[in-house]
């Protein structure tokens, strides 16, 4: 049987029961998303070179055009900022601040 304990903190998260009243039950759904998931020890490529040559085969998905590319930051002081914690930082607000400074 599905622990009560999964299923109950699951209940609490998402407000919903899980649809899974064992673990054969639950392992049966996985197998259909992730069927690797099921094959313990036995070992499978990582690559996607059957992907890549289809793709490959349908031909071009976009156009370049003639603009030159352009990335969305070009600064090495905006790299810094670029997550949560970074921006959450005033150690990393004082750095960027020093560097802006500097310039």
């Amino acid at each position: 049987e599905l622990s009560s304990g999964i299923n109950a903190e699951y209940g609490e998260i998402a407000d919903a029961k899980l649809p899974y009243d064992t673990v054969q039950e639950l392992r049966r759904d996985m197998g259909t998303v992730a069927p690797h998931l099921l094959r313990a020890g036995d070992r499978e490529e990582a690559n996607f070179f059957a992907q890549a040559a289809q793709l490959t085969q349908s031909g071009p998905t976009h156009t370049m055009g003639d603009s030159p590319l352009d990335a969305p930051i070009n600064r090495l002081r905006d790299f810094y900022m670029t997550n949560t914690i970074s921006r959450a930082s005033q150690t990393m607000a004082k750095c960027v601040k020093a560097c802006d400074d500097m310039v």
